[in-house]
């Protein structure tokens, strides 16, 4: 076993292990209303984030459940299952309620379980909503490239068709206004009479 130097010191006397973790126990893991307030408040006050992984949030649940136990509060299994569904987020309410009533008598270990799929479900699913957006944002992409690829193309005819226009415009001025002309012929002195 290894002890901090400042610990080593006040620990120094003791000759067993057992005498040792007593004393261990004695200073630091004091069973006292205020230490014991505490705990229940973290127990009870416990949320999960919505952002967070529930294997972190049960390895603390866990914690501090161990740690009561330690102060001599054990709740029944039912309690713990409760206080477990009770931290989850708003999210999962409606697995929180579903579970709730689907079970006569709640467990800890069987609603930690339930709770890990649930997670590990949510997770995979997330994947693959991740991967069906990015599907959806390339296709979207692409198609915003298309149609951009398209303007320019008609932007492009709408300059060449501007540009035969403009020909015409300089075929009538030099043939006379009085003068009809077929455009599509583009022939000089090719006029409508002739037709």
């Amino acid at each position: 076993m290894h002890l901090a130097e400042n610990v080593y010191f006040s620990m120094a006397k003791e000759t067993t292990t057992f005498s040792l973790w007593e004393k261990l126990q004695a200073v630091y893991e004091k069973k006292s209303s205020p230490s014991k307030l505490i705990l229940i408040k973290q127990l009870f006050n416990m949320k999960m984030r919505e952002t967070n992984p529930a294997t972190s949030h049960i390895n603390t649940f866990s914690r501090v459940l161990s740690e009561l136990s330690s102060q001599g509060i054990n709740f029944e299994e039912e309690v713990k299952a409760l206080a477990l569904l009770s931290s989850l987020p708003a999210s999962w309410e409606v697995f929180c309620t579903t579970y709730a009533n689907s079970r006569p008598i709640l467990n800890l270990d069987e609603t930690t379980g339930q709770v890990l799929t649930k997670d590990i479900k949510e997770k995979s699913m997330g994947l693959a909503i991740d991967e069906s957006a990015e599907a959806h944002h390339s296709t979207e992409l692409f198609d915003r490239q298309s149609r951009t690829r398209e303007q320019a193309d008609r932007t492009g005819r709408n300059t060449n068709r501007s540009k035969a226009m403009g020909d015409q415009q300089r075929l009538k001025s030099r043939m006379g206004r009085s003068r009809e002309f077929y455009t599509h012929s583009r022939k000089v002195g090719h006029n409508v009479s002739d037709c």
